[in-house]
């Protein structure tokens, strides 16, 4: 026995030094990755993807450490070493940087801000971030994924619906979508609720607004990333709320001896969402249910990703007021709940996406990841219109892998990765009745995309950030395409940033729904086709961009950005028909987008707050035929305000205005009343198809809208900072103006208004253990 002890002691006394612990986020204790840890002023570690960091082969003596990581307040502490075979464990707390805004937006960022990155994109003009808490920070009735992102410059909604994104002047369709790496089609829910992913479920989001890093493909606009939350390593967690018309429940759960959390988040609509009194709108609503898995296997992080949501709405095509909307029609189905002998329209579309990723970030911040994905979206349209009934069957399934390692070295980093996909798509229109349907637009294409991508950034002198990517993609039956993108960040002193960038991208899926519709605005739904075709060929664009940042003074910042997009081969759905969707024959064209962006961003105190004014113009042709897009036109301003009036009570203030706005005229027979807040239903009525003659002819009056909103958290006292109950009131549309949404031609030939939101109260209760 007593040799054994001695060798121990032998052993223990020659092993050298070591500090080592783990890294959690607080107050959640989420484990952090990627933190970089500094020891006397140099780079040492990085933790892995379960927080954890060691510091070996240290001397003993006191050692001055420093915790850093992007969108946490750094941690310095020292740690007392007594001989050179100490082995000291340091758990570390990093707090998460204060986000008063709704979203921040990051002009460039260099790798000494974010050294333990992978390198992907540090140069990025107009990266958007919403940290962790950002929830607790909207007004009642915004707590929205895509609603808090359509309040950044250069980011819009469609006035009061923000079912869809409009990046720097591209269609919602023309996004891509990552929810955990893992694609999401169509994923939104109609009207007042956007975003279909549960919003409690989200720990942060990153928007790519301009020239993307190389390792997105398939998309023309924008990327947006969205990063569910990891269950905290407690046996059990729970976020929730209830507002004026859907109820909203996450749980997590914790397995500690298995290294696995769970998280569990459902949605649905408690009452009719849409239609008022005398529609018998009883089946219209929407839900959603996502399901993440998170363990250990191996070094890295495996996680299970499961997602889906539905969406129905059901409205007679005949309109409450009286039109000469067609009557019934052989296939449609009648109303007859309402005795008026007409018929009513029906849509339905859902979303779905399953996928496994798997990643791992070594010591020295290597990262290497891997995803397997089957996602997809189906809807199902039955449309009564002015050419008669008609059915619409449009379908999704999207089988994918993608793999790839990024890797810091002395002076950058560099990334290579790889892609395989296989979008099999559906768009199938009969028209006539049921007994006697004849064929109308009939597309199938089920290509295998295959891409590869290489990214280099390095710093070629102590100013100049340079990071440069190449994508190149292929179908394997003739069609190849080279991305190149480009990025450069200078910093001429310690407050001046002057960035460029151009890229280039292809987009395989595109969407043929008429987003120029006035229903396409309410709803958001995409209807996705697979090019390479000849019916459809595969869309690119390329976008040039330049930034000029500068911080006028402490906690004040103004930047300039401008941009010019110009896109080839897209589906305008627009052109091609006057309803929601093309029936019998597809437009091909083209887009110019280009614009000017001047944003202020505040943060003082208590105070904080960005104010902006984007200029921008947004055209698109096919032929002879030329528009200007409902989106991104114009001039449009936003101001946004947080006040912290004493501890966890917030007052907020937000502010929009817009002019030049361009529609086209709804044909007579169309009720739309948006959903009001406060337990008041819309109402939805009559076929929705657009006046013949050109398209967006019509102007949209100035547009002006300034809410109000008050936000409490209470803690309650044994509880812990984690557990607290949240509550928010906000008074909408405080000018009182009535907004003009649209417009609508009557049977006498006089133009009228689609009104927006009255002025009115919406509140929200959530809670959080």
């Amino acid at each position: 026995m007593l040799p054994v002890a001695v060798c121990f002691l032998i052993q223990t006394a020659a092993l050298p030094a070591t500090i080592s612990g783990t890294i959690h986020a607080a107050p959640d204790g989420r484990p952090l990755a990627g933190v970089r840890v500094e020891e006397g002023g140099a780079p040492a570690a990085f933790s892995d993807t379960a927080g954890r960091y060691v510091l070996p082969g240290l001397a003993a003596g006191t050692h001055r450490l420093r915790f850093t990581l992007v969108g946490y307040a750094p941690e310095e502490l020292g740690v007392l070493l007594a001989d050179s075979s100490a082995q000291v464990r340091v758990d570390v707390e990093l707090e998460a940087l204060p986000v008063l805004l709704p979203t921040v937006q990051v002009v460039a960022r260099t790798p000494a801000d974010d050294p333990a990155a992978s390198g992907e994109g540090e140069t990025e003009i107009g990266k958007v971030s919403l940290a962790d808490g950002w929830l607790a920070r909207r007004p009642a009735g915004e707590a929205d994924v895509q609603r808090a992102l359509a309040a950044v410059p250069g980011v819009q909604g469609r006035r009061e619906s923000a079912v869809g994104l409009h990046v720097r002047g591209g269609a919602s369709s023309e996004n891509l979508v990552l929810l955990d790496g893992i694609p999401l089609f169509s994923a939104v829910h109609f009207s007042g609720a956007a975003s279909a992913v549960n919003p409690d479920a989200i720990a942060g989001v990153d928007m790519h607004t301009g020239v993307s890093p190389a390792r997105f493909g398939d998309h023309l606009a924008g990327v947006l990333e969205l990063e569910t939350r990891d269950a905290a390593p407690v046996p059990f967690g729970a976020r929730g709320s209830v507002g004026p018309g859907e109820i909203r429940q996450t749980v997590s759960g914790y397995l500690p001896g298995l290294e696995t959390g769970i998280v569990v988040g459902g949605r649905a609509t408690y009452r009719d969402a849409l239609l008022d009194e005398g529609f018998s709108g009883r089946h219209n609503g929407y839900g959603d249910l996502l399901g993440v898995a998170t363990t250990r296997v191996g070094r890295g992080r495996l996680r299970l990703i499961s997602f889906t949501a539905g969406n129905q709405l059901d409205f007679p095509s005949i309109s409450d007021a009286g039109s000469e909307s067609p009557g019934p029609a052989d296939g449609a189905p009648a109303d007859v709940e309402n005795g008026t002998g007409g018929s009513r329209n029906a849509i339905a579309w859902s979303s779905h996406s399953q996928g496994l990723t798997w990643s791992s970030t070594g010591p020295r911040g290597r990262t290497v990841a891997a995803a397997a994905w089957w996602a997809g979206s189906a809807a199902d349209v039955t449309w009564l219109g002015s050419g008669g009934a008609q059915r619409l069957r449009s379908e999704l399934s999207e089988l994918g892998a993608s793999a790839r390692a990024a890797w810091p070295d002395a002076d950058g980093s560099t990334g290579l990765g790889v892609s395989l996909v296989r979008p099999a798509t559906r768009y199938a229109v009969s028209s006539g009745g049921v007994a006697d349907p004849s064929a109308g637009l009939s597309l199938r294409a089920g290509p295998v995309v295959g891409s590869v991508f290489a990214e280099r950034l390095w710093r070629p002198a102590s100013r100049l950030a340079l990071s440069t990517g190449l994508r190149a993609s292929t179908d394997f039956s003739g069609w190849a395409g080279l991305e190149p993108r480009v990025a450069a960040l200078l910093t001429p002193d310690s407050r001046t940033q002057l960035g460029l960038g151009f890229g280039r991208s292809h987009q395989v899926l595109q969407s043929l729904a008429n987003d120029e519709s006035a229903l396409g605005s309410l709803l958001g739904f995409d209807l996705p086709a697979a090019g390479g075709s000849e019916r459809l060929p595969i869309a690119r664009a390329d976008e040039l961009e330049a930034v000029v940042g500068r911080r006028l003074t402490r906690g004040l910042d103004l930047s300039v950005t401008g941009y010019l997009r110009r896109t080839s081969g897209i589906a305008l759905g627009a052109v091609s028909t006057l309803g929601l969707f093309p029936a019998d024959s597809i437009a091909i064209g083209r887009g110019s987008a280009s614009g000017v962006i001047g944003a202020l961003a505040l943060e003082r105190g208590p105070l904080s707050g960005r104010a902006s004014i984007t200029l921008a113009r947004d055209v698109r042709a096919a032929g002879a035929t030329t528009y200007d897009a409902g989106y991104g036109q114009g001039t449009s301003v936003a101001l946004d305000l947080d006040y912290e009036l004493v501890r966890d009570t917030h007052l907020q203030l937000q502010f929009r205005d817009g002019a030049r706005q361009s529609a086209s005229i709804v044909a007579p027979g169309f009720e739309w009343r948006p959903i009001q807040p406060l337990l008041e239903s819309g109402e939805l009525g009559g076929t929705p198809e657009n006046l013949p003659g050109a398209v967006n002819g019509a102007r949209l009056p100035d547009y002006a809208r300034l809410d109000l909103g008050l936000s409490r958290a209470w803690h309650f006292p044994g509880m812990g900072q984690s557990a607290a109950l949240f509550t928010a009131v906000s008074v909408v549309d405080v000018l009182g103006r009535r907004n003009v949404l649209g417009w609508v031609a009557g049977p006498d030939g006089i133009t009228r208004p689609i009104l927006g939101l009255r002025r009115g109260l919406t509140f929200e209760v959530g809670w959080r253990f």
